[in-house]
C-alpha cells in the first residue's frame, strides 16, 4: 500500500523546472570543435559504429544523473512528509511540574504539526481523538496522577522529565536549569503550632483567602491556629526549588465551633467553664455521639477514656477525680513555665502567681507537655491535642481554666500537604538516546511526526553522489 506524500514547503517544487537546463544542454548545447586529421587513405578505413553508440549512452547517463541531482536537491528543500491521518501522544501527567504545565506543555502542543491526535494519560488510558488546537484544552483540565506509567506503543511522550524515563521511550522534555527538589520538614509543637523548615534560607509566602499577607526570607516558618484570624484558609508557599507541588502547605478552618461536654458530676460545679455553644450531656455507655460535629470533647469526672474517642482527631480535655495523694490544705500547683501554653495565653507568667489549687490528686507518668507539678509528680499535661489533669479544679473560673477554655474553643484546622515527590531525574533522562529537549526559543524538530521520507540529509547525499558520477562519466 502506497503512502501519500506531502511537502511542508510545496512552493519550492517549482525548482524542478531547473531540469530544463541539462536537457537543453544535452540536445542543443554546443560542443567544442576538435581538429581532426584526415589521412589520404581514409576511404580505405572501415567505420566503427560501436564507439559512436557508447558515446551516446554516456551522454544519456550524464543527462539522467544531472536531472536526478537537481530533483533530489529540490525535494530536500521542499521537505517531504508521509501523510498520516492521526498521531499518538502520551501525556505524562505526574504531579511534579504539572502546576507549571502552561509554561512547558502548552508550547509543546503548539509546536506539533497540524492533524488529529490520539491522546493518552500516563497510565495509558485513552482520552480521545482531538485536533492539535483542542489538545491543550483537554490537557489543561487533566488532573495530575501518581499512577504507574504504562507506555503506549507508537506514541510520543510529552513529559516534564522529573520521574525516571524508560530507555525505550520516545519523549520530549522541556529544557530546565534547576534540577533539585529540596526535602521540606515539618513538625508540631505542644500547642499545635506547625513548624516548616528547609536546609537553606528561602522565601516563605503566606496567602490568606485572597492575597499575599507575609513574605519572609528564612530557614523556618511557624503557623499557629490563631493565624487563621486572617481568613478561613491559609496557604504557605516555600520557594526552596522549582517543584512547587510538594512546596505548598494549606490550613483550612473547618466549620465546627461546638464542644461536647461529657460529665458524671453536677454541671453547676463547672458552669464557669461552659459557653453557650457547648453540648452538655451526662455520660451513658449506651449513647452514640457524632463527634464530627465538635471541635473538642471535654470529659469531667470520668476516670477512664471512652472507647469512641480512640479515632477522634479533635481536641480532648480530661478532668479526673483522684484521691491517691491528699494534702491537709489546698496548695498551689507548680507550673512548668517553659511550656508554650503559658507563653501563648498569659502575659508575663511567673512561678509566684496563684496557680490552680490542689488538695486531692493523682500523678501522671510522662515527660512530655508537663503543665503542673506537685511534690509527688506531674498532675497536668498538655501534649499536642490532648489535655489531662488528675485532680478536680477548686475554681473553674480561674484564669488557668479560662485559658484552657480558649484553647479548646479554637476551631479544628485541616492541614493539607502532599508528600515529598523524591529526587529529580531530569539530568539522567536528558542523556537517553530517544529523549529530546524542548525550548520555545529553538527549532524543535523532535515534535514532528515524520517517517524516513522527511530526512533532508538523505536527499542531499544522494544528490551529491549523482553529481560525482556525472563528473566521472564526463571525464572518461
Amino acid at each position: 500500500m502506497f503512502e501519500v506524500v506531502e511537502f511542508t514547503r510545496p512552493n519550492l517544487l517549482w525548482g524542478l523546472t531547473l531540469i530544463i537546463i541539462p536537457v537543453w544542454i544535452h540536445f542543443f548545447g554546443l560542443r567544442p570543435r576538435q581538429t581532426k586529421s584526415i589521412p589520404s587513405l581514409i576511404w580505405l578505413k572501415s567505420v566503427n559504429p560501436s564507439k559512436r553508440r557508447r558515446r551516446k549512452v554516456k551522454d544519456w547517463i550524464v543527462l539522467l544523473l544531472r536531472i536526478a541531482a537537481i530533483t533530489l536537491v529540490v525535494i530536500s528543500l521542499a521537505n517531504p512528509t508521509s501523510k498520516v491521518k492521526t498521531f499518538k501522544i502520551q501525556i505524562d501527567n505526574t504531579y511534579a511540574g504539572w502546576t507549571l504545565k502552561e509554561h512547558w506543555l502548552k508550547p509543546m502542543i503548539a509546536e506539533l504539526p497540524g492533524g488529529s491526535y490520539l491522546l493518552y494519560d500516563r497510565s495509558g488510558i485513552s482520552l480521545g481523538e482531538y485536533s492539535r488546537e483542542a489538545c491543550w484544552t483537554i490537557c489543561e483540565s487533566l488532573a495530575p496522577s501518581s499512577a504507574t506509567f504504562n507506555k503506549v506503543e507508537e506514541a510520543k511522550t510529552l513529559s516534564y522529565g522529573y520521574n525516571p524515563l524508560d530507555t525505550s521511550m520516545v519523549a520530549v522534555i522541556p529544557k530546565r536549569l534547576k534540577t533539585t527538589n529540596v526535602l521540606i520538614s515539618h513538625s508540631v509543637n505542644e500547642l499545635g503550632t506547625r513548624i516548616i523548615s528547609v536546609p537553606e534560607p528561602c522565601n516563605f509566602k503566606l496567602y490568606n483567602d485572597t492575597a499575599l499577607i507575609d513574605l519572609t526570607l528564612a530557614s523556618s516558618y511557624d503557623i499557629g491556629e490563631d493565624e487563621l484570624r486572617w481568613g478561613d484558609s491559609l496557604t504557605l508557599v516555600v520557594e526552596s526549588d522549582t517543584i512547587v507541588e510538594d512546596n505548598v502547605f494549606i490550613w483550612k478552618r473547618r466549620k465546627k465551633s461546638k464542644r461536647l461536654i461529657i460529665h458524671q458530676n453536677d454541671s453547676k460545679f463547672f458552669n464557669e467553664f461552659l459557653q453557650p455553644s457547648d453540648s452538655v450531656v451526662t455520660y451513658d455507655s449506651g449513647l452514640e455521639y457524632d463527634l464530627s460535629l465538635f471541635s473538642a470533647v471535654v470529659l469531667i469526672g470520668l476516670d477512664f477514656m471512652p472507647s469512641f474517642l480512640s479515632e477522634y482527631s479533635g481536641k480532648t480535655l480530661s478532668f479526673k477525680d483522684a484521691s491517691r495523694f491528699k494534702e491537709p490544705n489546698w496548695t498551689y500547683g507548680i507550673p512548668e513555665l517553659n511550656h508554650l501554653f503559658y507563653q501563648s495565653y498569659f502575659i508575663g507568667p511567673s512561678i509566684q502567681n496563684a496557680w490552680p489549687e490542689v488538695k486531692e490528686y493523682d500523678t501522671l507518668i510522662t515527660k512530655e507537655g508537663i503543665l503542673l507539678r506537685k511534690e509527688n509528680g506531674v498532675i497536668a499535661v498538655l501534649d499536642d491535642n490532648v489535655y489531662e489533669q488528675r485532680f478536680m479544679p477548686k475554681d473553674w473560673g480561674h484564669p488557668y481554666y479560662l485559658a484552657l477554655r480558649k484553647w479548646s474553643n479554637n476551631q479544628e484546622i485541616e492541614f493539607i500537604h502532599s508528600e515529598f515527590l523524591g529526587t529529580d531525574s531530569y539530568d539522567a533522562n536528558k542523556k537517553l538516546k530517544d529523549i529530546s529537549l524542548f525550548s520555545p526559543d529553538m527549532s524543535n524538530k523532535s515534535l514532528n511526526f515524520r517517517n524516513s521520507l522527511s530526512n533532508e540529509k538523505v536527499y542531499l547525499i544522494l544528490a551529491l553522489f549523482c553529481v560525482l558520477f556525472a563528473l566521472i562519466f564526463v571525464k572518461t
